[in-house]
């Protein structure tokens, strides 16, 4: 996929970072760290309670959370890493890294794996590969989620739909991993069959306008990803 494809993939997820008054990324300082950090998160209450104490030990600071765009900070700041002593970090929320942890040592018992045990630049994606929903534009398409609990929500309200057609299998994927493997000449999915979305307080209902969903038949072969792509350390 183009660099262009890609970003418009990403155009669905904000991400927050904390500016100063001449619109610079706030910067932080790590211990054993010789570089700066510039924290990007998922949720801006996340933002908050990480920046909030600190701006108080700096009276005066003026500091605000600001709502960017993911494919530009992806493209601009973590691909291109042309900024000599600075480290950009994208911070998951922590309970989602929890859950993605659970299941790749529930699907994987007894085989070591270093997938979601660090605090940051590995974001959990959870999907059903069989799972389908309806965009606005009428395209249907495989959600993959930020929120395992959004991923569950939809999944449930297929099975209500469709009892005798779908069982829910949620996996779970890291989307650095799946960033790269977008823009390699040998990705093992067409990834504009999939759609991102970001983490949502309360989910459209089925039959309401919004994201609408269905399911694949149970004999479909999956097309999206393989398992052993899925669980790639």
């Amino acid at each position: 996929m183009s660099r262009e494809a890609v970003e418009s993939w990403l155009a669905t997820i904000p991400v927050y970072a904390v500016l100063d008054e001449n619109q610079g990324l706030v910067l932080l300082q790590e211990e054993g760290n010789d570089k700066e950090i510039a924290n990007f998160f998922f949720k801006a209450e996340t933002c908050n309670t990480l920046y909030e104490p600190i701006k108080k030990e700096n009276e005066g600071a003026d500091w605000d959370i600001s709502q960017l765009g993911l494919g530009q900070v992806w493209f601009d700041l973590f691909l291109a890493n042309d900024t000599p002593g600075v480290e950009y970090r994208l911070v998951p929320d922590t309970k989602e890294v929890e859950r993605a942890r659970m299941m790749v040592e529930q699907n994987s018992p007894g085989e070591p794996s270093e997938l979601f045990k660090a605090r940051y630049n590995q974001i959990p994606v959870f999907l059903d590969q069989r799972l389908r929903v309806k965009t606005d534009s009428g395209e249907d398409k495989v959600p993959m989620y930020l929120d395992l609990k959004n991923c569950m929500t939809t999944c449930q309200q297929a099975m209500d739909a469709s009892p005798d057609d779908y069982e829910s299998e949620i996996s779970v994927a890291e989307l650095t991993n799946l960033l790269h493997e977008m823009q390699s000449e040998d990705a093992s999915c067409d990834f504009r069959q999939t759609i991102l979305i970001p983490p949502i307080e309360e989910l459209p209902e089925l039959g309401k306008k919004g994201i609408k969903s269905s399911t694949a038949p149970k004999n479909d072969e999956p097309q999206l990803m393989s398992t052993d792509d899925l669980w790639d350390d």
